[in-house]
């Protein structure tokens, strides 16, 4: 697998839903970001989400934000198209996979969760696609699950 380097351009990142809220951004989030609460306890605060002990996704930024703005975030129930974070083929996603924010530096991607592997990093949601090896987005259905450690 081959991390992207730049997260991509999402032109109508929501595809349906209307369960939207709006979130302070704490960094520059784009379009389609997966993101997180702040980790600084910021009322309201969202920064990109990158897979690690304790990230807990709570939905999609839905336009461009610089740092210090609101950003409306779709929510619980929306569905709304994400960036894979692997678009070489190594990584396939089929309809149905638990869709996980993924470890790469650029933030706010996806990948799916491998059954077995250990991981402490909780669901955005589940997959409605079977994307092509080298698709650069998938849609989501957007449902938060806290995951416990071994989970």
């Amino acid at each position: 697998m081959v991390d992207i380097t730049a997260f991509p351009t999402i032109r109508n990142v929501l595809y349906s839903g209307d369960n939207i809220q709006s979130f302070l951004a704490g960094d520059t989030i784009k379009a389609g970001m997966v993101v997180c609460f702040h980790a600084t306890g910021v009322a309201y605060g969202c920064i990109p989400c990158i897979a690690g002990a304790g990230t807990i996704p709570i939905g999609v930024a839905l336009y461009d934000a610089a740092s210090g703005a609101y950003v409306a975030v779709a929510m619980a129930g929306c569905v709304c198209y994400v960036a894979k974070t692997d678009i070489t083929g190594a990584v396939v996603i089929d309809a149905g996979d638990y869709c996980i924010p993924d470890d790469n530096a650029v933030g706010g991607c996806v990948s799916p969760l491998v059954p077995g592997a250990v991981t402490q990093t909780s669901p955005l949601g589940i997959f409605l696609d079977k994307a092509a090896a080298t698709a650069a987005t998938a849609r989501v259905l957007i449902h938060p699950m806290k995951m416990s450690a071994g989970a």
